[in-house]
């Protein structure tokens, strides 16, 4: 597996938990006080979340962290 394929994973594990929550990139990047610019280029595959920032996304979003790195998919 690429880094490029872990981070669009990554992405689309984040873009559906803040759909679930749910919470806006905003709001998001409010909370774990990061720009939205930065949420968005988590979501949109283009970069990779360091760990702080993966624990603060999953804590935000009420989450465990491997529900944002689970390359798998998510288990309901």
């Amino acid at each position: 597996m690429t880094e490029v394929t872990l981070m669009q994973i990554i992405g689309n594990n984040i873009k559906e938990l803040l759909d679930e929550y749910p919470m806006t990139q905003k709001e998001l990047a409010e909370i774990t006080h990061l720009d939205k610019s930065t949420i968005s280029r988590y979501t949109n595959g283009e970069a990779m979340p360091s760990l702080k920032n993966l624990l603060n996304i999953a804590y935000a979003l009420d989450c465990d962290i491997i529900d944002i790195v689970d390359v798998y998919g998510r288990i309901e």
